[in-house]
């Protein structure tokens, strides 16, 4: 500071170039430190937020995937699973949503060539389509049906992102209703609770006898579901095929040594689970029979899901072999019959997601470390700051555990 002197005394005159530029220095010096530790702790709180968040969102999406997973192949009280043999079959069942064909000494097998999106098979309870792709690094795309193996559904296709597993449920509801009185499938018949069932909707109506039935209620009122089968074309008769109802009346369906059987109606389920987009962010996504080619969102920041089968070693004691992918040989056949057959083979599903955060964290991460094993799968991703993290399960099919 300059100082004059003025009647005797020093009086001052003012900050000197050298003195301000000290002070403006010393002020930059604590700007710059308080903003590191601002941009610190929003780095922090970006990426806690982005760890909360996945954790979160991949909790939600586990429990989801447990709970209807496990619920793959439950047919009321007509286990596909034979609790003697402990082998899998599938129930003597009749689907009413497609027709039968014959072929010159064969059986009658049911015919779902009408059936593009592979939505009513509910003989294959439980099927996966395997990524042939990689996933693109950014921003992800959706991919064409040949991306897959087995190749995409029609209903699915065009939702799904390229390098993302598809799995694909099917099962009765938990809930049921039970039947009252007399059962002809060919006209009517009356359930414990008018509401349960709608007019329009797919059910299936199952016993204790092993038995199972697909039909479309095409009428519905005070309890009475009457189904017509000009819309449901296939026509029951009362040969030896193993796949038709030993009678039409309500004794010889639901009847074994002699004494009757309950018979229950439950709502028949489809769920075909993948990775879409909203935008250009990932988000899980499921399809079901509400609208099945219109997926609803699930959860968000689901960046990849893989897949893999657990597999029967043949003992017939619901123990798991070997882990498999959905395009593996144990899974693929030359007939659609020949897969139904091997996907009942499924004891087990392991699931692993990829979840990212929805902000950009700042986490320092380069090409070396940005690869992520999901489910024996090397996922690379691109180095974009964001929190990464991979979430693990194994699931059991419930109906498979015969020995429990």
């Amino acid at each position: 500071m300059r100082t004059i002197e003025r009647n005797g005394r020093l009086v001052p005159r003012g900050l000197s170039l050298i003195e301000i530029l000290v002070a403006l220095a010393i002020a930059a010096l604590l700007l710059l430190g308080l903003s590191q530790v601002f941009i610190g702790s929003k780095s922090a709180y970006r990426l806690q937020e982005g760890m909360s968040r996945s954790q979160e969102n991949a909790r939600f999406v586990m429990q989801y995937l447990e709970d209807n997973v496990r619920m793959a192949g439950y047919m009321g009280c007509a286990n596909d699973v034979d609790l003697t043999t402990k082998n899998s079959t599938p129930p003597a069942f009749l689907n009413h949503l497609f027709p039968r064909t014959s072929v010159a000494g064969q059986p009658l097998v049911q015919d779902f060539s009408s059936d593009a999106s592979n939505i009513y098979r509910f003989s294959r309870p439980i099927q996966g389509y395997e990524a042939s792709a990689a996933m693109p690094d950014a921003p992800p795309s959706l991919g064409a049906t040949g991306d897959w193996t087995p190749t995409l559904p029609a209903n699915i296709a065009g939702q799904a992102v390229k390098g993302t597993d598809v799995l694909v449920l099917r099962f009765f509801s938990e809930e049921s209703t039970p039947v009252i009185g007399a059962f002809d499938p060919r006209t009517s018949f009356t359930v414990g609770d008018a509401n349960f069932v709608r007019a329009g909707g797919v059910y299936g109506i199952s016993s204790c006898g092993s038995r199972a039935d697909i039909f479309r209620a095409t009428a519905s009122a005070a309890g009475v579901i009457t189904t017509t089968l000009a819309s449901n074309p296939l026509t029951l008769t009362t040969g030896a095929d193993v796949n038709t109802w030993t009678g039409i009346n309500s004794a010889a369906l639901f009847s074994q040594n002699g004494n009757v059987l309950n018979a229950e109606v439950h709502e028949a389920r489809y769920l075909a689970i993948f990775v879409g987009l909203r935008g250009t962010e990932p988000v899980l996504k499921v399809a079901d029979l509400s609208n099945p080619a219109a997926a609803q969102e699930l959860a968000d920041n689901v960046e990849n899901m893989q897949l893999t089968y657990g597999l029967s070693d043949g003992s017939g004691n619901g123990v798991v072999g070997s882990y498999v992918k959905a395009n593996a040989a144990d899974l693929t056949g030359a007939t659609e019959a020949e897969m139904d057959a091997k996907w009942r083979g499924v004891l087990s599903v392991r699931v692993g997601l990829l979840m990212r955060g929805q902000d950009l964290a700042g986490v320092g991460q380069t090409a070396n470390n940005n690869t992520y094993v999901v489910v024996d799968e090397n996922l690379a991703r691109p180095v974009d700051g964001r929190f990464r993290d991979v979430y693990e399960t194994t699931v059991a099919l419930r109906n498979r555990l015969v020995n429990y």
